[in-house]
């Protein structure tokens, strides 16, 4: 058996596009952010029910415990760094965003 890890599978493009490449491996799906694993399950329920896709509601580092998980307005720029959150281009961005937060929290 053929087993490949989508980490961080956000909306779960790349997912997809594997899935269609790749019809004979199962999948692994992983990402933190509640509403799109819920999304993820929905999408692809066909794939979770035969037991070819498995979709965790997790996130993945190098060490085992609990993250805070900064859920960003573009959910793709999501992160557990805060580092990323407080100093990328994306923490910039506030400035100009009409609400003045990129990230909800």
């Amino acid at each position: 058996m053929k087993l490949l890890f989508d980490i961080g599978c956000n909306v779960g493009e790349y997912l997809s596009d594997m899935m269609g490449k790749y019809p004979d491996c199962n999948f692994v799906a992983v990402e933190p952010q509640e509403q799109l694993c819920n999304m993820l399950n929905l999408k692809f329920s066909t794939s979770v029910s035969s037991g070819r896709v498995k979709i965790y509601n997790k996130a993945v580092g190098d060490k085992v415990g609990t993250v805070n998980l900064h859920v960003a307005s573009d959910n793709s720029v999501s992160t557990t760094c805060d580092e990323f959150r407080n100093k990328s281009c994306f923490a910039a961005s506030e400035h100009i965003m009409p609400d003045g937060k990129m990230f909800k929290d």
